[in-house]
């Protein structure tokens, strides 16, 4: 067991078997099954004029640009050569073909904000459908960032859930996996934007507007989420409205209004510190990415909606948005938390004051996009059950759980959370450091939330293991990972009840692949999040 605070470093059969299944892939374009224009890589076949002339590459994504480079001018594949650059992606001539290249710089980390871009990779790779072609998404190693794009657009084009999206790409990668961070967005916008039973709008949503790290994205469109967690949009008010800033508001229209025969507005608001060059430019961006939220969203497949903008200065600017009355500007402020036009105006008048008494501040217009805090526990029934990830909605997880509850009745100097990795018969290694990576689906991990909580998750992929996943009746599996406990290999034994005893301060609640208790997961995700 590893039981001291050093950083953990992977060894021997484990490190064995990752870089196996990593080398299988590293040369190959995965095709989506049941959408052949779509394929999935690394770095290999990214660089490769070779491979992306073999599969008829006419579209790239590249979600790594700053460590992959494809082929372009100044380099000697095949006589590549660069013809021409725009805001959001480079156009490579071939010998044979023209590739349009996207570089997207994302990170391959929890935090980062990939959702964003998702409305934007639909939109490219229904393009390429429709003209016949073929798209590379594409990452370092073809295992999260470009899945992650992949099972958005999977998400929307078979109208299915996650859970199926990925299975669809792992069918053919099967070492697709996104990372907790990614998961936890994909669930959230699915939920958003593509399940039509939800009906119409029915609480604002904020946009602002960021500019990428990456230059060549231009400004994009953000959704603002909650600052504890990424399971619901945010709650509109006037203290977000930054002078520096662009911002969106999507309004569902009261049904006792007469004046408009909308389903919902959107509202332009834009801070008075940006120059009007400048406000221009990110309002071609801005207003694009709106028409991709309509046009693919399945939840306002069928509604009306109208673009206006807050001020008239913002109008002149903007060509396809129409200034709001009177009506639907207190319409604006009233969901930005106002009492009515006045008082909202006021309340940014103020904002703008503080932010100039104390140097600054807003967005940060060249920062990432960032999600404030992905995994922070969420405490609250109404965020899970509001507009984001629905009670009975399709968990975001990888693995299966069950979780062991009870009454402490010991101390224990062990830290909790703790994690420990299935590693062999009745033998666990505990992990002083850990991070989503090692919610593998091939794994069995037991994380021991406190004294009197032991969640055991076994991952659906996990075959190989004789103790539990060969066992087809779930009363052994509960039976096998009590003795386990029992025998202390997760820590303090704080209950000798017998699994089965209704007596018992620990009981054992196992919870069936394919159905997932919403509450289970979200108590495991927040216990595994502290422990990041």
């Amino acid at each position: 067991m590893n039981v001291t605070g050093q950083t953990r470093t992977m060894v021997g059969a484990e490190t064995q078997r990752k870089t196996t299944k990593l080398a299988k892939f590293s040369d190959v374009a995965s095709a989506i099954e049941g959408a052949p224009h779509v394929l999935v890589s690394g770095i290999v076949p990214a660089e490769s004029i070779q491979i992306l002339q073999a599969h008829a590459i006419t579209d790239i994504i590249n979600c790594a640009p700053d460590v992959v480079t494809n082929p372009s001018s100044g380099t000697s594949h095949g006589g590549t050569t660069t013809s021409t650059t725009s805001a959001t992606s480079t156009t490579t001539a071939t010998t044979n073909n023209t590739m349009t290249v996207h570089q997207w710089s994302l990170s391959d980390d929890k935090s980062e904000r990939i959702d964003p871009f998702f409305f934007r990779a639909l939109d490219i790779i229904e393009a390429t459908r429709i003209n016949n072609g073929h798209v590379l998404v594409h990452c370092y190693q073809g295992v999260s960032r470009s899945v992650s794009l992949v099972v958005a657009y999977l998400i929307w084009s078979k109208k299915t859930t996650y859970h199926d999206a990925l299975d669809l790409v792992r069918r053919t990668r099967g070492i697709a996996r996104p990372n907790i961070g990614f998961q936890c967005q994909l669930t959230l916008w699915r939920s958003l934007y593509m399940e039509p039973t939800k009906g119409p709008l029915t609480t604002a949503r904020m946009y602002h507007a960021i500019q990428h790290t990456n230059d060549k994205v231009g400004y994009i469109l953000s959704l603002c989420v909650d600052t504890k967690s990424a399971y619901a949009p945010a709650v509109p008010s006037c203290g977000m409205l930054q002078s520096n800033g662009v911002y969106v508001l999507h309004v569902p229209v009261p049904k006792e209004s007469t004046k408009t025969q909308d389903d919902a507005l959107l509202f332009i608001w834009c801070g008075a510190n940006i120059t009007a060059n400048k406000k221009k430019q990110m309002l071609v961006h801005i207003v694009h990415d709106i028409e991709l939220l309509l046009k693919y969203s399945l939840r306002f497949q069928h509604e009306t909606h109208r673009l206006v903008c807050v001020q008239q200065s913002d109008t002149d600017l903007c060509s396809v948005a129409e200034h709001a009355n009177e009506q639907e500007e207190n319409m604006f402020w009233v969901a930005m938390g106002a009492a009515s036009t006045m008082d909202g105006k006021a309340r940014v008048n103020a904002n703008s004051l503080r932010q100039e008494e104390q140097g600054g501040g807003g967005s940060d217009e060249k920062g990432a996009v960032k999600m404030p805090v992905v995994l922070q526990s969420v405490k609250s029934n109404d965020v899970r059950r509001g507009e984001g990830v629905a009670a009975n909605a399709t968990a975001p997880a990888v693995v299966t759980a069950a979780v062991v509850a009870g009454v402490a009745t010991a101390t224990s100097n062990v830290n909790y959370p703790a994690l420990y990795l299935k590693t062999g018969a009745s033998a666990y290694e505990h992990l002083s450091t850990y991070d989503d990576e090692d919610l593998d689906p091939e794994q069995i991990i037991v994380l021991r939330a406190s004294e009197t909580r032991c969640y055991i998750c076994v991952g659906n992929d996990c075959v190989d293991d004789e103790d539990v996943s060969n066992e087809t009746e779930a009363v052994a599996v509960h039976a096998f990972m009590w003795k386990e406990y029992m025998n202390g290999h997760f820590g303090t034994v704080v209950d000798g009840e017998n699994v089965d005893s209704s007596a018992g301060k620990m009981k054992l609640i196992f919870v069936c692949d394919n159905n997932l208790n919403d509450e289970n997961w979200n108590a495991f995700m927040d216990s595994f999040a502290e422990g990041l």
